[in-house]
């Protein structure tokens, strides 16, 4: 997912996957620079009872059902 699409999915709240898990949403965006100055893209997940924090780069939006 690129910048836009991680915006449009945290400010709606909708589901997404990564590495075939479905979580409920993005919690947070994150930019950081490595020890070799590199810039950095990840975001946090949040699930019924954890959050993780995983490369932006591994995230898609999950498939909307249609009721």
């Amino acid at each position: 997912m690129d910048s836009k699409q991680i915006d449009a999915a945290m400010r709606n709240r909708l589901p997404v996957i990564c590495d075939g898990i479905q979580y409920d949403r993005i919690l947070e965006y994150v930019c950081w620079y490595d020890d070799k100055k590199q810039r950095r893209l990840s975001v946090v997940l949040q699930a019924r009872n954890c959050t993780v924090r995983v490369p932006a780069s591994k995230v898609e939006l999950a498939e909307r059902r249609k009721t």
